[in-house]
Order: C-alpha cells, then structure tokens, then sequence
C-alpha cells in the first residue's frame, strides 16, 4: 500500500476551497495565488460518491469463475450497472481501489459526484460522455491536497453544466494532443476552472472556449448553445504555440459566440505568447464568434505580440485591473490591448490596467468609428518582476503595484 493510501485515513478536510461556492456567478477566486492545486477535498453531495483515481489503479477488475479467472470492465459496470453473470457486485472506485484513467472517472461520473486524482501523469484523452452536473449537485474533478496530477493530452468538456476542475497540470503529448487546444470547454452554464495550469500547446491556444453546435439556427438554440455563468480563475496558463502564424497562437482563446453570458476571466497568471495574445476575446472566421458580457479583471499577462485582443461583435468586455507587460514579439498592429474589427468599440472598456513594454498601449484603427471607454490606465516605463513564469511564481516585484494590479490584486 502506497503512504499517501495510509494517510487518507487520517485526511478529514472535506470544504470547499474557500471562496469557492457552487455557482461561479457568485464565486470570487481568492487573491493570494501561489501555485497550482487543492487545499482540501470536496465533498460529494448527499447519496453521491468520492471517485478515487491513481496511475496504479485499474480499470478492469477480476474474478475466479468456475473456468477460471476473467477480467471485466470496471467503466461498464460503473456507468450503466452492467454486471457479470455470477457476480453481483460493481466494485466502487474508492482510495482503496481507484480507478486506472481520468476518462474512465469522468465517464462514469454523475451529478454531485466528486472525481479525486491521486499524484501521478496520465497521458490521456479526457472528456468523452461526460455528463452535466445540477446548481443543486454539481459535478467536481480535482488533485489530491499536496499532490501533482499531471495530465497530458487534452480535456474537452461540452455541455460541462455546473463542472469545477481544479488542481491539475495540464500538458501537450505528442500522441493525445488533438485538437486546437489542451483545454476545451464547449457550452455548459456554470462552470468553473480555477487553480490549475496549463502549458505547452501547438495549436492556437491553451485553453479554448466557445459554443456547443446549436439543433438549429434561432436564437433560443444558439443561446442554449454557448457558455453562461462561467469563471476561469486563479489559473498559470504558459507557453503558447511558438511556431505558426503570427497573430493566431493565444494562451487563452475566447469565442463563446455573442450568445453567450455572464463569464469572468480573473487572477490568472498568463504568459508567453510571441505569435498572438495572452487572452483573445473575438470570433474566427464568424465575427458572431466573439463574447458578449465578459469580465477580465485582475490578471497578469505577461510576454505576448498583445495583452488583450478584443474583436468584432464584442461587447460589454469590460477589462479591469490587469497587468500587461513586458510585450515579446510584437509587430506593428499589437498592443497592450489591441481592437480587432470591433464593431462596437464604445461598449467594451479598459480601466484601472497598467500596459507596460508596448508601442501602442491601447491599439485601435484609425478609421473605427467608435473607441474603446478608457479610465485611468497607467504606461510605466518599466515594472520589475521577481520570480520566474516556468514555475508560475513570477509577479511583479513592487508590493504597491501587486496589490493593485494583475493576479495577485486585492481591488
């Protein structure tokens, strides 16, 4: 038996992280980051279970039959109750004997359970069938307190209603990266990811938001299509695509359609995006891609061709408190916030953000018909940083500034 199976006995913390509740429309991402992972355990909801998930855990189980010895698929069993002839068991996936796969936990997974992954690296693809969780029961996947879970490959999440993930390092895997992004959430009303990094990418982004394809084309199905109430907090999310085309590798890419609402992107530490933007906030192909009603306050975006891209039908992106700096890479129509096609530039703003290290500090066309509402930004010549984004603990090294601006900001 492993030491950290033997200590689980004596682990109680069963709370949320504080400042953590259900609902991210409610939630505020506490300001003292300082890593990625989980202080304690969630707990499942009443008549739910603890998921345990560990690299030297199994997916099958066994058992003697009169003509021997058979293996039987523990996901099957788990999902749907398909048990074996003569075997009227299903094994839980208790700490005691957890899971082999994330897949496999996220798969069986149901509403008020809580997925708990032991340390290890799993180099999987995640997010197949999963189901939605309730506001009333809501669906959890995080690390073990004081343990690194890395996962390689990529999480897609559609339709993730009332999901948190939490704690894990999320990397690129030559064999099970597929996709444009390591990290995808497509729909879902509620969601959260909060604490967790990711880094490494080559596609056009770390982490990827937009819509779920809608039934039809009205409206309703549109809305009910894209992404509401969501919160991406307190993340390092690091070392987007070096190689490709200029303007189109992003740390975060942010597309959830303007049917989309209610998203907050806050206290995260972003860095290093030579070939586009620490967080992209428009459409692709289809202006209609880009987000309506879009909080991005208090993050530090370090490193990148642009701070913050805000694109076509964009509106009521409202930037606050973030902390732009140090620009790398950059051509002659980035900026520390930059407007891309924006159709209507008066109803987004940037207040209360320090932009350091770029020619344009705020770049809008000349011939835009609208500009962007500014109030009380700040240009430095330089701000000085202490720490180093590899291991996510770079900030900026004057206490005045931190409280004030980027992921560790108090305001």
């Amino acid at each position: 038996m492993k030491i950290r199976e033997m200590l689980l006995g004596t682990f109680i913390a069963v709370s949320f992280v504080a400042g953590i509740g259900v609902s991210p429309a409610n939630a505020a991402v506490a300001p003292d980051y300082n890593g990625v992972g989980s202080s304690s355990l969630a707990a499942p909801t009443p008549g739910a279970r603890a998921i345990y998930v560990d690299d030297q855990g199994s997916d099958v189980w066994g058992m003697n039959v009169s003509w021997g010895y058979k293996e039987y698929n523990r996901i099957s069993c788990l999902d749907g109750g398909k048990l074996p002839i003569n075997d009227p068991t299903c094994p839980e996936p208790t700490a005691e004997r957890p899971l082999r796969t994330v897949q496999g936990a996220v798969k069986v997974a149901k509403p008020g359970d809580v997925i708990i992954i032991r340390a290890g690296t799993y180099d999987e693809k995640v997010g197949w069938s999963a189901r939605p969780g309730r506001s009333d029961a809501p669906i959890r996947m995080q690390s073990y307190p004081g343990e690194t879970a890395r996962l390689n490959g990529y999480l897609k999440l559609s339709g993730a209603d009332y999901w948190t993930v939490q704690g894990i390092r999320f990397g690129y895997s030559p064999t099970n990266t597929t996709g444009q992004a390591i990290v995808s959430f497509f729909g879902g009303t509620g969601w959260s990811f909060i604490h967790n990094e990711i880094a490494g990418t080559r596609g056009v982004a770390n982490l990827h938001i937009r819509d779920q394809t809608p039934a039809s084309t009205t409206i309703e199905s549109k809305t009910a299509a894209a992404p509401h109430n969501y919160l991406i907090g307190a993340n390092c999310i690091r070392q987007a695509a070096k190689t490709g085309t200029a303007g189109e590798m992003h740390n975060i890419y942010l597309m959830p359609t303007i049917y989309s609402s209610g998203g907050t992107i806050e206290n995260n530490l972003i860095g290093d995006s030579p070939l586009g933007s620490g967080i992209k906030a428009s459409g692709s192909q289809d202006p209609a891609g880009a987000p309506r009603g879009v909080l991005i306050k208090n993050n530090t975006i370090l490193y990148g061709a642009s701070g913050i891209v805000i694109g076509q039908q964009a509106e009521r992106v409202e930037t606050i408190g973030n902390l732009i700096a140090k620009g790398a890479g950059s051509g002659p129509y980035d900026g520390g916030v930059k407007t891309y096609d924006l159709v209507a530039a008066n109803l987004n703003s940037v207040k209360d953000t320090l932009i350091q290290g770029y020619k344009y500090p705020i770049r809008q066309p000349w011939q835009s018909a609208t500009t962007l509402y500014e109030r009380r930004n700040v240009t430095p010549t330089d701000v000085a940083l202490t720490g180093s984004l590899d291991n996510c603990s770079i900030k900026a090294n004057n206490t005045t500034i931190r409280a004030t601006y980027g992921h560790y900001s108090t305001k």
